[in-house]
């Protein structure tokens, strides 16, 4: 639960750089874009990691 708190305050985090500065929509889209597959990632390997074990 802890990781999922500190995902919430990063994606409001960089939500609020979006509001704050239009211009670098683009950087904090990629940026978001990277997060969400390594969240993916790390969630579908702790998923595996329980399956096996």
């Amino acid at each position: 639960m802890g990781f999922l708190a500190r995902w919430n305050l990063l994606t409001l985090r960089l939500i609020a750089l979006r509001v704050l500065r239009p211009q670098t929509l683009e950087v904090s889209g990629i940026l978001g874009l990277l997060a969400a597959l390594l969240l993916g990632f790390s969630m579908g390997g702790s998923a595996l990691r329980r399956q096996v074990v």
